[in-house]
């Protein structure tokens, strides 16, 4: 699948809100970064993700994580600063988990 099909398969299920599907969107993120390294909005919304297990945790995420949603955040906001949805997701992760 393209880029552009993963990050809509994600999107049909991050919104979701259970920590099944928030898993699952963060797969799907993950294979569109991986088909396009730079795809602003699919390293936002990955990042974003982190961001929900973080709610649906009880405000726990292993260091490891905490610095894979940063990272993909800051490379969103390198990829494409002018994007909304890569602005609001990426300071979103940002403000929860720096």
């Amino acid at each position: 699948m393209a880029a552009y099909d993963w990050l809509l398969k994600g999107l049909s299920l991050m919104h979701k809100l259970t920590e099944q599907d928030t898993r699952a969107a963060l797969e799907c993120f993950e294979h569109a970064i991986e088909a396009d390294k730079k795809y602003a909005r699919a390293h936002a919304f990955a990042s974003w993700c982190y961001r929900r297990r973080v709610q649906q945790g009880g405000l726990t995420l292993s260091d490891r994580d905490r610095n894979r949603a940063v990272t993909l955040a800051r490379q969103a906001l390198q990829l494409d600063r002018s994007d909304p949805y890569v602005l609001v997701y990426s300071a979103t992760t940002i403000e929860w988990l720096e």
